[in-house]
């Protein structure tokens, strides 16, 4: 999913572009330059409450909210709309509005 941040090489990223034929996604590095990289050396960024989340799974894949708090394998986001929903923890990816 484009924006979503993530961690190569210890550096905090963010998803640019996916290509699923080739498995590679186009990262944006803190200093503002791009790099081509394998999926397979990215890892997600922590997420901590009040961070901008968006759900990459079960019935609310692609909703975009706040994460509110963790509670045990519990997330729960207060999506744009203003209405709180709850998913598991490992389905919520911190997420670059910029």
């Amino acid at each position: 999913m484009e924006k979503v941040c993530v961690v190569w090489q210890t550096n905090n990223c963010v998803i640019q572009s996916i290509n699923g034929a080739t498995n590679q996604a186009t990262i944006k590095l803190p200093d503002g330059s791009t790099n081509t990289v394998q999926h397979y050396e990215l890892g997600m960024q922590n997420v901590e409450s009040n961070d901008d989340v968006v759900v990459t799974g079960g019935d609310q894949v692609g909703k975009q909210g706040t994460l509110v708090c963790i509670d045990g394998a519990d997330a729960i986001v207060k999506d744009d709309a203003g209405e709180y929903v709850i998913v598991d923890v490992d389905q919520v990816a911190k997420y670059s509005q910029s």
